[in-house]
């Protein structure tokens, strides 16, 4: 049935076919413009031309009548998969008739070809089969797609139907349909639908007909209508325009509504003009115009004005409208305008709906993290798993993470790199010193020179709802009996409560669940336990002396040559020189006083620049800067290894002490002298630590009268007629803690028993009465002091083995690490044996110390053997406890 009067005049459809992928479908008694620029259509028209022996303009009647004439239009595919060039089209396409040839001679392609526009006529459907020729000119095999009629009577109700629905749209002024579409759908419709029932025949006819012509009009896209051109059966050609028809018209009924609604709100505005302009006459018939100026035509329209267009929530939306209407009932010269207004301008700076997207590519997060950043395992492996679930879910949530770590180790910086890796805004805010809830609420307007808090602040400055924002030192939050601030950083760092957060000042609700919160802090003692429980604890340890060497080759000595305007080539600092400065110059676990060092060579470089002539300064050879130079540029070194010469004589020890800033070495000195049995404590040591020592000291002195520790006896203590003095060195810094234990016990049996300690081991441990040694905190910082400091073995309790999977391996393969359950166990290791006549009477038990390794992991942990000392401390406790 199509094509029934264009086709009518081929005696059979060729079996090759030009082909003519294009955009847009082609249906059936439809006449098309085509704008023709790809090289293979350009190819095919030219060839047309040359056949029917035409340059172009309208065909005449008999050269359309040719089969040259005849091309096959296809729609073009989305993607496609062919290997061999030829284009992705799809397999139901228009036998077309080509009416009219222009040609375009001022748009040339690159290649000098000319662009056409071509109409053309489509007759009948073509179901393609393979390319015959590619190039130049696409030529494949095709064969008509004859229609599959319905059933007259089904035929003629769907005819009927699509043509009242067509009546129906074309009163709807259907932005697809217009000019002589237009008026050729309205007659048909008409036709149809004025027939009678007994007329079913001629409607039936018309439908296939009906049919393309809606769907050549209707606003569907392309894949659509090439669903009901490949449609074979009429009767579901017919369902689906009935489908597209009657989906286009819910389409314009809701746009109609819209538009209704635009129209309403828009005389209610006009209504609300001509108000004001009465208004407005009447205060100026009053004398009372002089601030009108200044209110409707001044600040006040154009806050509203402002205000309108940010997006602002329902809550926000209604404290605007409230403060907006007073501020129009009040003179400028009022002091309570100015307020009112100053609030209003916070409101409409705030990212109410701004925001970016995250950057969710691991790789990309990951090349910047470890192009910015040394080490830090713990903390880049929490953003990718944070980018790898952002990644998973649709949620939005923040994190609230706090990296507690001694100062320099990259806390700070680090929040800045998680803002680039995420690809969101950075800022910080510094919590040191704060002392007042009012500066993270924000103040309360009533009181003079209000303003938001520091969380506002910085939304407000970052122009987003969801940047990262870095809490810098919020455990040097300062809190008195009048105000604590961190109590207010509770609803801010409360996953469940900030997403309502209310600033005093704003008054309004915002939501910072989107914000990613990164706190930094040097320990966890001093933040409340509270604010500590709503935030992930990071840790970050201090750096290894190979870890700084890296970072300063690959981070600090390129910025500071940047800093102090010198190139790359002008400085080279060898791996032995920054070693040096880190061992010699600087005793830190982070790297900030490398790095001023590194600063120093810089600028004694750039002095020695200057100096040179300015044409001669482009000649300039690298300066290489050696171990042996640097005295020369920043003096004799400040630190040295003292350990070995501080513990020549009985009665030192070295214990391992965590601190704010890192791990420490703690030397623990004893001496012995006449007196009434008193201990004396100095070194400013805290309640804690003083009774670490008289633990230490009462252990030994319920075990010196069984092996006559310097004379005692069953009857007689110890300190009968002997005075004891303990001091912990670096006496202006304070000091407590029960980690000290152990090295305090070492330090009285070597002084009582004349055995000096060993130079290379450093120990740290809690003691009980009973000999016991107990687990204690902060053993990856004391590892590194150690490591820092040059110590070869380490003591510890047995209980901390399991906090070793944190330190460096680096510092792991350089450090034996001997693990002790109870102090018999200390002496072998920590103590070297006399070196001359023992000061404890033995009973003839001689015995050697043989070390034996624990099989799972090489670490030193017991003793088969051990000397006199040992043995008789070892059983005396064993006695002691078996008494119980």
């Amino acid at each position: 049935m199509e094509g029934s009067g264009a086709a009518s005049q081929l005696a059979a459809a060729p079996p090759h076919w030009r082909l003519l992928p294009v955009r847009r479908v082609l249906f059936p008694n439809q006449v098309a413009a085509y704008a023709i620029g790809k090289r293979a259509s350009v190819a095919t028209i030219h060839q047309m031309l040359e056949k029917l022996g035409i340059s172009g303009g309208r065909l005449p009647e008999k050269s359309r009548a040719r089969e040259d004439a005849l091309l096959a239009v296809v729609l073009l595919r989305e993607k496609s998969d062919a290997a061999d060039g030829t284009p992705p089209v799809h397999e139901v396409a228009t036998a077309a008739r080509l009416v009219e040839v222009r040609t375009k001679q001022t748009e040339l392609k690159a290649a000098g070809e000319a662009v056409y526009t071509i109409v053309v006529e489509g007759l009948f459907r073509l179901r393609l089969g393979e390319v015959l020729t590619p190039e130049p000119v696409l030529l494949t095999r095709a064969t008509r797609l004859i229609d599959a009629d319905a059933e007259p009577a089904v035929a003629a109700a769907y005819a009927l139907s699509l043509a009242l629905a067509t009546q129906e749209l074309i009163k709807m002024s259907h932005p697809a349909v217009g000019g002589e579409s237009l008026a050729a759908l309205k007659a048909v419709a008409e036709r149809i639908v004025s027939l009678g029932d007994a007329e079913y025949h001629v409607r039936a006819r018309a439908l296939c007909a009906l049919v393309d012509a809606l769907a050549s009009v209707l606003d569907a896209s392309a894949g659509e209508k090439q669903s009901v051109l490949a449609c074979a059966a009429v009767d579901q050609r017919a369902e689906l325009v009935v489908a597209l028809i009657k989906r286009q018209m819910e389409v314009l009924k809701l746009s109609q509504k819209i538009s209704a609604q635009v129209k309403g709100e828009l005389t209610k505005s006009q209504r609300e003009f001509y108000l004001r302009q009465q208004l407005k006459a009447i205060r100026d018939e009053l004398g009372e115009a002089a601030h009108e100026a200044g209110d409707e035509q001044g600040e006040v329209a154009a806050m509203a004005s402002k205000l309108s267009e940010i997006g602002l929530p329902k809550e926000a939306e209604a404290v605007v409208e409230r403060e907006l209407k007073r501020l129009r009932q009040m003179v400028p010269q009022q002091a309570e305008y100015a307020v009112t207004m100053n609030h209003l301008e916070w409101i409409s700076s705030m990212p109410w709906q701004l925001g970016t997207n995250d950057d969710l590519q691991l790789s990309k997060a990951e090349e910047v993290l470890e192009r910015e950043h040394h080490g830090l395992p713990q903390v880049k492996q929490r953003v990718y798993e944070h980018l790898a679930v952002r990644s998973l879910t649709a949620g939005t949530s923040g994190s609230i993470l706090c990296l507690i770590g001694p100062p320099g180790v990259g806390k700070t910086s680090i929040g800045r790199s998680i803002a680039t890796a995420l690809g969101r805004k950075f800022e910080q805010i510094a919590l040191g010193g704060v002392s007042d809830a009012s500066d993270i609420r924000g103040h309360r307007r009533t009181y003079v020179g209000a303003m938001p808090g520091l969380v506002v602040q910085a939304l407000r400055r970052a122009k987003s709802r969801n940047p990262v924002i870095l809490l810098d030192e919020i455990d040097k939050l300062c809190r008195d009996g009048r105000s604590d601030p961190s109590a207010a950083l509770l609803e801010v760092l409360d996953p469940a409560q900030n997403c309502a957060f209310t600033d005093h000042y704003i008054n309004t609700p915002f939501d910072l669940s989107n914000v990613l919160f990164v706190a930094t802090a040097n320990a966890s003692a001093t933040i409340p336990p509270a604010l500590l429980d709503r935030m992930e604890i990071l840790e970050i340890s201090g750096y290894i002396l190979e870890e700084k060497v890296q970072i300063a080759a690959k981070h600090l000595l390129p910025r500071q040559l940047r800093c102090n305007g010198l190139s790359p080539s002008a400085l080279a600092l060898p791996d032995e020189t920054v070693a040096a400065l880190a061992e010699g110059y600087t005793r830190e676990a982070g790297v900030r006083g490398l790095e001023r060092m590194i600063a120093a060579v810089c600028r004694s470089v750039a002095v020695k620049a200057v100096r040179l002539p300015e044409a001669r300064r482009h000649e300039w050879p690298m300066i290489t800067v050696w171990p042996r130079d640097l005295q020369s540029i920043l003096g004799p070194p400040k630190f040295e290894h003292e350990t070995a010469g501080r513990l020549s004589r009985p009665g030192v020890a070295v214990g391992l002490a965590w601190t704010a800033v890192g791990g420490e070495l703690l030397f623990i000195e004893a001496t012995q002298m006449g007196g009434s049995g008193e201990l004396i404590l100095t070194g400013q040591i805290g309640e804690v630590m003083r009774e670490s020592v008289r633990t230490a000291l009462s252990w030994i002195c319920t075990h010196a009268a069984r092996f006559g520790l310097h004379g005692a006896t069953a009857g007689t203590h110890l300190l009968k007629a002997t005075d004891l003095h303990v001091h912990f060195p670096a006496a202006a810094t304070p000091k407590d803690g029960p980690s000290a234990g152990v090295a305090v016990l070492v330090a009285l049996v070597s002084l009582l028993s004349g055995r000096r300690s060993r130079a290379d081991t450093a120990m740290t441990g809690e003691v009980t009465l009973r000999g016991h040694v107990l687990v204690v905190g902060g053993v990856r910082e004391k590892v590194i002091a150690a490591h820092r400091a040059g110590i070869q073995r380490v003591i510890l309790p047995a209980a901390n083995k399991k906090d070793l999977h944190d330190v460096s391996p680096k510092a792991l393969e350089q450090i034996t690490f001997i693990f002790v359950r109870s102090v018999s166990e200390v002496f072998e290791h920590a103590l070297l044996p006399l070196e001359s006549k023992p000061t404890i009477e033995a009973d003839g038990l001689e015995g050697a110390a043989v070390a034996v390794r624990d099989d799972d992991e090489g670490y030193m942990t017991s003793s088969q053997a051990a000397p006199p000392l040992h043995r008789w401390l070892e059983r005396a406790m064993d006695q002691s406890i078996s008494k119980l």
